[in-house]
């Protein structure tokens, strides 16, 4: 309808307009004031693009663990104004509320029963709604609440759009939106049966970050409905694979020709035997902290440091066979429900991964919108409070031992024990 077009369109019109403002707030606390606004990695991304501008490698900036392609796509940070990046990554997140809509309004979100709310089902219900609320009154501020609010499609899209974390995360200069964004628009072409562009999508946004290679196996058995694991030959499936096959390769190749080894290590080796202490949430922080003060008090002897490096390496691989048998149960289980088995599996992967900050939890609070009708409810909202209590409790400590020089890593980790739990919570809707 007519006000329902009206509606999506302002809300998308006010989405990108506070995002603007934001940027533009940014600009003003880093010039004026002590603590700055703009994420330390959006400095990274910038320094990476002047160096290619001057006809060098982005790796050249270290700390740059990215694909050169997003350096390549920052360089009018260099050449135009230095927030065309952050302008950039705010238009990637209304995107991603875009396609948000469109996928809840069209197939509708995840039931408790392990069911689908179809199109015509929640059509009903706002029928029902709208009627009941006939009375109220008729200002058209109040109407277009009560349009909105009466939305499932509208409410999933505004707990993306007006999220703190998303419009902070975007603003600040943080690339994680423009990850997001081909995992989405693969989710869209799943739902829609183009499974060529699905593998396309899913090829640009493994090769944008690792993880989401872990959507493939439950896209694979969805593309199959059902069919042996062992049909790959299906033309679903084979569109799926091929689709993926070409982009990935594709992507990976033209990195490859112009840095060579130095892009395998930093985009994706690198990550591999990552070991950082500093913001991790990782249940796995305090025997990485152990293994660097071993490092630091062994430094002047070879065989220590080389016993904590080992360390480090034993505790980086052993942590993928936890990952393996999570990713591969979830998928088997879930596969039937695309969204809520990306939502369970992205929330697991976070979880048990060795390393993860606070920008990680975009990566499952994009699914959040498809899972809502089951976390909101009375009997599982406790679950959204425990891990929100989780991360204040975490954060706190953390507050103590950065800035009130307290000793306290003990403590902490037992917040990242309290953090794991509270996502295992959420995985067992």
């Amino acid at each position: 309808s007519s006000s329902s077009s009206s509606s999506f369109a302002g809300v998308c019109a006010v989405a990108l307009v506070v995002r603007v403002v934001l940027v533009w707030w940014s600009c003003v606390q880093d010039e004026w004031m002590d603590v700055k606004y703009t994420d330390v990695d959006y400095h990274v991304f910038t320094d990476a693009a002047q160096h290619l501008v001057e006809g060098n490698s982005p790796y050249l900036r270290h700390t740059y663990r990215y694909t050169p392609l997003l350096a390549y796509a920052l360089i009018p940070n260099v050449l135009l104004v230095r927030w065309f990046g952050k302008l950039l990554f705010c238009i990637c997140d209304v995107w991603i509320g875009v396609l948000i809509y469109k996928l809840l309004d069209t197939y509708g979100n995840t039931q408790p029963n392990g069911m689908t709310a179809m199109p015509s089902d929640i059509n009903q219900a706002d029928t029902n709604t709208n009627t009941a609320t006939s009375s109220s009154p008729s200002s058209p501020c109040w109407k277009w609440i009560v349009d909105v609010s009466n939305s499932p499609p509208m409410v999933g899209m505004l707990l993306w759009l007006f999220n703190p974390i998303t419009l902070a995360v975007s603003s600040r200069g943080n690339a994680e939106a423009a990850i997001l964004l081909p995992v989405m628009g693969c989710l869209w072409m799943a739902r829609r049966g183009e499974w060529l562009m699905c593998g396309v999508f899913l090829g640009i946004a493994t090769h944008l970050k690792m993880y989401p290679i872990i959507y493939s196996l439950p896209l694979y058995l969805f593309a199959g409905k059902g069919r042996s694991f062992w049909m790959v030959f299906l033309p679903s499936r084979f569109r799926l694979i091929l689709g993926f096959g070409v982009s990935f390769i594709a992507l990976f190749s033209i990195s490859y020709y112009w840095f060579g080894m130095e892009f395998v290590d930093n985009t994706y080796l690198y990550h591999v035997t990552r070991s950082d202490i500093k913001h991790n949430f990782s249940v796995y922080f305090y025997s990485m902290y152990l293994n660097a003060g071993k490092r630091l008090m062994g430094s002047s002897s070879h065989g220590s440091t080389t016993s904590s490096q080992f360390n480090d390496v034993v505790t980086s691989l052993s942590s993928f066979a936890p990952q393996a048998i999570v990713q591969l149960s979830t998928a088997l289980s879930t596969w039937q429900q695309p969204e809520r088995c990306f939502f369970i599996q992205t929330v697991a992967f976070v979880a048990f991964n060795k390393v993860f900050t606070s920008q990680y939890f975009l990566w499952f609070l994009v699914f959040l919108p498809f899972v809502s009708d089951v976390l909101l409810k009375r009997t599982h909202l406790w679950r959204l409070l425990a891990w929100f209590a989780a991360q204040g409790a975490w954060l706190f400590v953390a507050y103590m031992i950065e800035f009130e020089g307290s000793s306290q890593f003990l403590l902490l980790f037992f917040c990242c024990a309290l953090l794991f739990a509270s996502h295992i919570a959420l995985i067992a809707i």
